[in-house]
């Protein structure tokens, strides 16, 4: 079996929206982290899993 972790994305949202201090609206966090995304797939971070 497989140990990687994985990335749950919905669960980093409401991590992130739960911890912050200043109270970031949740469509900002999501933003910022597709953006996140696209940019490690653009510097190959990441790749398409097959």
């Amino acid at each position: 079996m497989n140990n990687m972790p994985v990335y749950d994305y919905d669960d980093a949202i409401r991590y992130i929206y739960e911890r912050s201090s200043v109270g970031i609206d949740e469509d900002i966090i999501e933003e910022v982290l597709s953006l996140e995304e696209d940019y490690m797939r653009s510097i190959g971070i990441l790749s398409e899993v097959e």
